[in-house]
């Protein structure tokens, strides 16, 4: 699906059936089954990979940038799931966002990093 700034939005199911990785395809599940839609977008904010938002009507998305290779694309996913797991609860986190580089945002970030990479060590060692 397209909208009128040109963003080609595509769902992460219509990859798995493409690739053969299970920690990806995990990632994905995992998000699913938090009620996260995991989307692959054309276009993301400028030097951005993804990003995890909850809509006001409470939908959670997590949308990754389409052009990223594999690794990349892990790396990030798990990232914006560790915000949705870790900072969902928080009633200022879509507001946070706009207040990129103050401390409060770069705990968050500092978290999502940390806990990223423990899943990704977990998977890496189960799968």
């Amino acid at each position: 699906m397209a909208n009128e700034n040109g963003i080609i939005l595509r769902d992460a199911i219509d990859l798995l059936a493409k690739e053969n990785d299970p920690i990806w395809i995990k990632l994905v599940q995992l998000a699913e089954n938090r009620g996260i839609r995991v989307l692959l977008a054309n276009k993301i904010a400028k030097n951005t990979t993804g990003l995890y938002i909850r809509t006001k009507d409470g939908r959670k998305i997590i949308a990754l940038k389409d052009s990223l290779v594999s690794n990349e694309r892990r790396e990030t996913m798990a990232h914006e799931l560790a915000h949705a797991v870790l900072h969902s609860g928080k009633k200022d986190y879509n507001i946070c966002l706009y207040f990129e580089g103050g401390k409060y945002w770069e705990c968050l970030e500092n978290e999502a990093n940390n806990f990223a990479r423990r899943l990704l060590r977990f998977l890496d060692r189960r799968y």
